[in-house]
């Protein structure tokens, strides 16, 4: 298990982009976090807000929904992480991996 770490400028990019890894049985669910960001960009500080997504899914997975935000996400440059997840409830992975077992084409 792991999640996937992603900025993303307005809730509803990223609200479109987690509905269709959803939809995909990509990843079981996914987080919301509203964010302010500071950091450079092409030579200047930029300060913004924006929401940062937690999506729950399988390690197998992680190139998948890389490659699918990369394509979708409105930035030049989008912050995609991979974050190792540590120790879970086994009850709570059993469920993730279930929810994730049969990944959708469409």
């Amino acid at each position: 298990m792991i999640h996937v770490y992603v900025h993303y400028p307005t809730i509803k990019e990223a609200r479109r982009i987690s509905k269709v890894i959803l939809q995909k049985h990509l990843a079981a669910c996914v987080n919301f976090i509203k964010q302010e960001d500071m950091y450079w960009w092409r030579g200047k500080m930029v300060q913004t807000k924006g929401i940062v997504t937690l999506i729950a899914t399988q390690k197998k997975y992680f190139r998948t929904i890389k490659a699918l935000i990369n394509t979708e996400h409105s930035h030049d440059v989008p912050c995609i992480v991979e974050l190792p997840v540590g120790r879970v409830l086994r009850s709570y992975e059993r469920w993730l991996v279930d929810e994730t077992r049969n990944p959708r084409a469409s």
